[in-house]
């Protein structure tokens, strides 16, 4: 398995089962664009500070698929699923529409929030 789950500053390949509630963040980007790369960091600057009671796992978007299964090995019903933000909702980036779709309709027994968004 790849190196794709970013807890804190460093990444890591095993997702903690600690007992603590956790957020997991997808469709983190890790590409280029300094505007998403923004609306990502402001997202995580807001759960951080409104959730502090729950850990924070970024999942890398380009490994929406493996970290969809590696969650569902460890997720609990206390847990929070959400997806980036951005301007990428619809049919204009179909690949970041699909990959929210898949991961909203994967965790259907927890809370999940999709952050402010473009819609196209």
């Amino acid at each position: 398995m790849s190196n794709f789950f970013i807890k804190g500053n460093k990444t890591v390949t095993v997702l903690p089962t600690n007992g603590r509630a956790k957020f997991f963040a997808f469709g983190i980007p890790n590409y280029t664009n300094l505007g998403d790369q923004a609306v990502s960091l402001a997202s995580r600057k807001y759960i951080e500070k409104e959730f502090p009671e729950y850990e924070y796992i970024e999942i890398l978007e380009e490994n929406n698929d493996e970290g969809i299964e590696a969650v569902k090995k460890i997720i609990t019903s206390q847990d929070i699923v959400s997806f980036v933000g951005g301007g990428n909702m619809g049919s204009l980036y179909t690949d970041h529409e699909s990959a929210r779709r898949k991961v909203f309709s994967t965790f259907i027994n927890n809370l999940t929030i999709s952050f402010p968004e473009s819609i196209n």
